[in-house]
């Protein structure tokens, strides 16, 4: 159970200070890199992580995982197109859930 800020109540009346279990978790490089970081203005800081956050959505798709999607929306929109399959207006929709959500 959270208690305040970063703190967090264990069995036994122990507490610890959540910021402590990740600094604790951190290889010696990564603290050294995060204590610089927090020398920087607010404005570099901001920079940084915008910039360490954007590096973290260059990882590799899983193979194949494109090309499944790529298929899966074809063969919707062909279906759509064909008469297969018929949308529901949004508005409709969302009264259908809101009735279901009374219903249960």
């Amino acid at each position: 159970m959270l208690k305040g800020k970063g703190r967090m109540s264990l069995a036994g009346g122990c507490k610890i200070v959540v910021s402590e279990v990740f600094m604790a978790q951190m290889t010696p490089q990564v603290s050294e890199l995060l204590e610089k970081a927090l020398t920087l203005s607010t404005e570099e800081r901001r920079l940084l992580v915008r910039r360490l956050g954007e590096t973290l959505d260059d990882e590799p798709v899983e193979e194949g995982v494109e090309a499944a999607w790529d298929e899966e929306i074809k063969r919707r929109v062909d279906d759509i197109r064909s008469g297969r399959v018929t949308t529901i207006p949004g508005d409709r929709l969302l009264e259908r859930l809101k009735a279901r959500q009374r219903d249960a």
